[in-house]
């Protein structure tokens, strides 16, 4: 068994009993009744006399401290039973009932338990409510349930005040996990890999129409961009599949934007938002979820330029992006086609390679580069040619008759063969 990685203060207590005898399956979370320090916890749980302990405790700023080891088994619920199979945390409290704790305690609260479910291989974190069908009740493998101290003493432990946010909790820490009640939670951490992501997005589409990165690495910011902010890239990254027909482009919005998500495109023409790099486009993505799905503050920069525009936590799960993300009442269940399909691929595609970054500038030596309709030369000539000069390329695609791509003129003009390009 570990420690939690969270812990900022560790004194260890002398008061607790060895080793558990049962593993861990229970969260007993308890209240400190007094605003006491983490230094000041530990202080009193070192003494012998003290009689009691805890594995962890939260002060008041939500900062976690480690008295008794993760493994141990603490004496803090009046119950051996208990103890034996609880992760115990004292958390500093007002006082006098309800024993109220701060915002940032209750922050580090949710905080800790989702760390101990998931350290200990738990993907649901269940509050009944109820002493006698929690005591009952024998957790599935992945299941940790809450337990109280008043169950097992005549005590107001942990409070009115946290006793009401159990319910809370417990909804808070499923979704950070992934298991939110009804339906796919857009928390939590991606279950398919980047290379299988790539290799699927491939699968659908051998020549994305990619900016500046290539398809590995274009997966691999999902998951980097999404675990910073604790929202399944995996699920992203499915859902710009669906908005940019797997990197295709059809509609409104072109590559050159790094918007793969449709953040801003209105429809009849409006194009959205623009990002200069793919990964500011997909940060935004993240960002823009994580307004739907969680009430918690961004970690990086805000980047998303529709941020303030979404009601915080208003949709937690994928099926609640229907009609909110986007109109379409099928919008979700799109996603989730797609992911269940990225899910169960089994193949392995090359990496496609990665494409230069647009808009960008070519130098043209020929005075007759043919002008073509299209990104190859099964496409037709506009009867045109560049002549010589710099001219300004705003997209990239491989096309047939070219080794380097061809590149699409900012004049709308057409397209040319960059194998006649220098960049500059």
């Amino acid at each position: 068994m570990s420690n939690s990685p969270l812990v900022k203060h560790t004194k260890l207590s002398p008061n607790n009993s060895g080793r558990r005898t049962h593993g861990i399956d229970r969260i007993t979370i308890h209240c400190v009744v007094g605003h006491m320090s983490l230094q000041g916890l530990g202080d009193w749980f070192a003494k012998t006399s003290t009689q009691a302990s805890s594995n962890y405790g939260i002060d008041d700023s939500g900062q976690v401290g480690m008295f008794v080891e993760e493994g141990n088994r603490s004496w803090c619920s009046s119950s051996k039973a208990n103890d034996q199979r609880a992760v115990t945390i004292e958390t500093a409290s007002d006082k006098t009932a309800p024993y109220k704790v701060t915002d940032a305690a209750l922050a580090g609260l949710i905080d800790l338990c989702t760390d101990i479910c998931r350290r200990n291989g738990k993907t649901k974190l269940i509050w009944f409510g109820d002493k006698a069908k929690t005591l009952a009740y024998e957790p599935k493998a992945n299941e940790m349930v809450m337990t109280v101290h008043q169950w097992f003493k005549n005590k107001s432990c942990p409070g009115a005040y946290l006793l009401g946010k159990h319910e809370y909790i417990a909804a808070e820490v499923n979704r950070r996990l992934g298991s939110a009640a009804d339906g796919t939670a857009l928390t939590g951490k991606a279950q398919i890999p980047a290379e299988k992501l790539a290799a699927f997005l491939l699968s659908k589409n051998s020549a994305p129409k990619l900016n500046g990165v290539d398809t590995g690495q274009l997966a691999q910011l999902y998951i980097s961009e999404g675990e910073a902010e604790g929202i399944r890239g995996d699920l992203a990254f499915c859902q710009s599949c669906l908005e940019t027909g797997y990197w295709q482009f059809k509609g409104d919005v072109k590559p050159s934007q790094n918007n793969f998500s449709g953040i801003g495109a209105t429809g009849n023409g409006a194009a959205g938002a623009s990002f200069p790099d793919a990964r500011t486009g997909i940060r935004a993505q993240i960002q823009h979820l994580k307004a739907y799905a969680s009430k918690d503050a961004l970690k990086n920069p805000c980047v998303d330029p529709r941020y303030n525009l979404v009601t915080k936590g208003c949709a937690p799960t994928v099926e609640e992006l229907s009609g909110r993300w986007a109109a379409d009442k099928g919008y979700a269940d799109k996603i989730l086609t797609i992911y269940k399909e990225a899910a169960a691929f089994q193949g392995t595609v090359a990496p496609a390679p990665a494409q230069p970054s647009v808009p960008f500038m070519v130098r043209v030596t020929a005075t007759d580069l043919n002008i073509r309709t299209g990104p190859g030369t099964n496409y037709s000539k506009t009867g045109k040619y560049t002549g010589k000069g710099s001219f300004t390329i705003t997209e990239v695609q491989s096309g047939k008759g070219s080794d380097a791509g061809w590149g699409k003129l900012l004049s709308g003009a057409g397209w040319i063969s960059l194998d006649f390009a220098t960049r500059i």
